[in-house]
């Protein structure tokens, strides 16, 4: 082949609840992008509530939202330091609403050609009941999904 093209990804857009399960998805992927070359969007959903949708439109609402998207930007920065991204973060950026439909438009926003994900690996009627952000991702999301669950107990992380 003549004109060889680049194979595996090049942004890796990475969702965090800042929650171990995310923690252990984002080293997974900065260790994908530093054997790749890859560039990382790190990214939360705070999941505020639409103030169009609130009723009687005088409702004052319960989170201020300029404190919690300036706590969750540190908390974003934090995740980045102690993930070592450096030079691979290409950007960190706090999402308003559902977490779903903000990832997946931040894929498309950040051009991103695979996408990483935790999961808290829910069975039964608690997964039915509270369904699975990475699950709704991955089915909708139009490029690779990377879905990263927990070690197992007594299994090493290398």
């Amino acid at each position: 082949m003549s004109n060889a093209q680049h194979v595996g990804p090049t942004r890796i857009l990475v969702a965090t609840d800042f929650s171990e399960n995310a923690q252990h998805a984002l080293d997974y992927a900065a260790s994908i992008a530093r054997a790749q070359g890859a560039r990382v969007i790190l990214v939360h959903a705070l999941d505020l509530p639409d103030p169009l949708s609130m009723m009687g439109g005088s409702l004052k609402p319960m989170v201020d939202s300029h404190a919690a998207t300036a706590h969750a930007e540190d908390l974003l920065g934090a995740e980045a330091r102690r993930a070592q991204l450096g030079q691979l973060l290409e950007a960190a950026v706090v999402l308003r609403h559902r977490p779903e439909q903000e990832i997946l438009t931040a894929i498309q926003a950040h051009r991103a050609d695979l996408v990483v994900l935790g999961t808290r690996g829910q069975r039964g009627v608690q997964r039915f009941l509270l369904g699975s952000v990475s699950e709704r991702v991955s089915r909708a999301c139009p490029v690779p999904a990377l879905i990263i669950p927990m070690p197992s107990l007594g299994e090493e992380s290398g």
